[in-house]
């Protein structure tokens, strides 16, 4: 690890993360596909947390789904595609137990597809 201060006002440590995100899409139907995914996060072989993810997407016009971040807690999303190039999103999540005082959390994304090429397969890190 290496430590850096600039001028006694900011002080920070380089540290390794590792990553590892697993995950299968299931066709249930014609109009359903149900994309559940395992994420884990770490830091300094300890610190870290595990996402564990349960979407579906329906009618290839809308992502709706459950999650649970460890140890913070529980959260919703969607994303709700307006046109084949453009895609709104909402997430809210909140802690359980002492994480509560942390309070909850609401994200707003939109995004936008400027290739216009679709991807022929559906990838459940594309959320």
């Amino acid at each position: 690890m290496k430590d850096t201060s600039f001028k006694g006002f900011l002080t920070y440590r380089l540290r390794t993360h590792q990553f590892l995100t697993i995950g299968k899409s299931w066709m249930l139907n014609e109009n359903v596909v149900f994309a559940p995914t395992l994420a884990f996060r770490g830091v300094n072989h300890g610190e870290g947390n595990i996402d564990l993810n349960f979407n579906f997407f329906l009618y290839k016009k809308l992502w709706l789904g459950l999650f649970f971040r460890t140890p913070y807690g529980p959260g919703f999303l969607l994303n709700y595609y307006v046109t084949p190039k453009c895609k709104v999103g909402y997430s809210y999540d909140t802690g359980l137990g002492n994480n509560r005082r942390l309070g909850a959390s609401h994200e707003v994304s939109i995004g936008f597809d400027f290739l216009g090429q679709k991807s022929k397969i559906i990838s459940p890190r594309f959320l």
